[in-house]
């Protein structure tokens, strides 16, 4: 039974053998600089610089990817949803927010890339806007 304000998980013994293994190669040194005295307190340690790695918090809100001559999805973390923007010889469109102007598109259009193809497209008529 842990002590109170804890609780125990269970691992497959290859995970703990990991961290066990780990934390015999840093114990000194986390016991001096880290103040991590146990091996349960350097799974919590290990475990905290994860979430705090992966957290959305030290992340952007927005983040492009799978970009193209028709258009760009982006990432956005305060919504937890991907938001699609399309290129089109009309204008530019946001499906998520079923609009011309928000948030992920302003985002969008600060990408060289995207304002590369932007760029291009303008020349070639399209009523996107000026970058």
């Amino acid at each position: 039974m842990p002590r109170k304000g804890y609780k125990s998980i269970t691992v497959r013994q290859d995970v703990y053998d990991y961290f066990f293994n780990e934390y015999s190669k840093v114990k000194e040194e986390y016991a001096i600089k880290k103040g991590v005295r146990s091996f349960s307190a350097y799974v919590s340690y290990r475990f905290t610089q994860l979430l705090e790695l992966t957290s959305s918090k030290n992340l952007p809100r927005f983040e492009h990817f799978n970009m193209g001559s028709t258009g760009v999805k982006i990432t956005d973390r305060k919504l937890h949803k991907i938001a699609e923007i399309y290129f089109k010889p009309e204008g530019i469109w946001c499906e998520h927010d079923q609009s011309s102007e928000c948030d992920h598109i302003d985002f969008a259009l600060t990408i060289p890339e995207i304002q590369d193809i932007i760029r291009k497209r303008r020349k070639e008529g399209w009523k996107l806007p000026d970058v």
